[in-house]
């Protein structure tokens, strides 16, 4: 375990590892799924494993708050298991919060990959100073994910994570709404889900960091709300920078029943170009094909069009 000041960085995958599978959200409901991702995974040299607590079924969520709660923190305390991959967003993980211990996670850093409703897990472990990662969840893998999502992570989890971040093979062009360069800790993830950590003792300190955001199925006006959420409860002040993820399916033409006449790109750039700050645009990060997995809590630079992990995300 290696504490580089505020941040313990994990310990990398070794070549025969063991990533647990938990399910902090939305149940398995297609065991199916979870068996192709399993060969998969097996195909590159990683075992998954999976409790049963993992495989409950359910209307909403995987079990109670604290089974799912419990289940996680046998995966971090089980020398056995080398990281920890969710099996899928939805809806569910805030609730995990307060049943959570981050001794344990301190104690014995695993990586902790996943997006979406995850953001509520990768915002504990911010608060515990231990670097996770924004990366695809298990399901991403029943059918084969992408090459960039699937060769970005285990280039990652088996490296240090330092370096660009490639952008390719994607179909995301990312661009600058606001050029120029900064750098410091990279916070956020899913935008919906940072919004409701607001008031809470998880929500996240912002000041400083280069903020990820990403989105999917919202109107334009309704991104416009989150933004102007974030921005009125001071949460943007003095972030060094914007990474700004896919925005998919917020385009005014994927909700027709919405007020038309502004894209993402327009609420984007008009309510974080007042900042000052670099706004890096419509990265593959995030709900689309694509997804790069990145570190949070890690120290990046924003050059041009250019994520850049600047210090090693794992312990070598």
């Amino acid at each position: 375990m290696l504490d580089t000041g505020w941040v313990l960085l994990p310990r990398r995958l070794p070549d025969d590892a063991v990533l647990r599978v938990i399910a902090p959200a939305s149940p398995l409901d297609e065991p199916e799924l979870l068996e192709a991702a399993e060969r998969w995974f097996a195909t590159h040299g990683v075992r998954l494993t999976t409790s049963e607590d993992a495989r409950r079924a359910g209307a909403w969520h995987a079990g109670t708050a604290e089974a799912r709660a419990a289940d996680l923190m046998t995966a971090l305390s089980d020398p056995e298991v080398d990281g920890v991959i969710a099996l899928r967003g939805g809806h569910g993980c805030a609730e995990l919060l307060p049943h959570l211990d981050p001794a344990a996670l301190r104690q014995d850093p695993k990586p902790l990959i996943g997006f979406s409703d995850v953001t509520a897990l990768h915002a504990w472990a911010q608060q515990a100073g231990v670097v996770s990662f924004y990366g695809p969840t298990v399901f991403r893998f029943a059918h084969e994910a992408d090459q960039l999502t699937a060769q970005r992570l285990l280039d990652v989890l088996r490296g240090d994570g330092t370096g660009p971040v490639p952008w390719q093979p994607s179909d995301r062009t990312p661009t600058s709404l606001v050029a120029g360069t900064a750098s410091g800790p990279l916070r956020g993830g899913w935008l919906t889900g940072l919004v409701h950590l607001l008031g809470t003792r998880w929500e996240p300190d912002l000041a400083g960091a280069v903020v990820l955001l990403e989105e999917v199925s919202q109107p334009p006006q309704a991104v416009d709300r989150m933004l102007l959420h974030l921005q009125l409860a001071g949460k943007l002040d003095g972030v060094a920078g914007f990474v700004v993820g896919e925005l998919a399916d917020c385009a005014p033409e994927d909700h027709p029943e919405a007020r038309q006449g502004r894209t993402p790109a327009d609420v984007v750039e008009q309510r974080l170009s007042p900042y000052g700050v670099p706004v890096l645009y419509d990265v593959p990060i995030g709900h689309g094909t694509s997804l790069a997995t990145v570190p949070l809590g890690a120290e990046v630079a924003i050059d041009g069009t250019q994520l850049v992990v600047t210090e090693p995300a794992l312990e070598q």
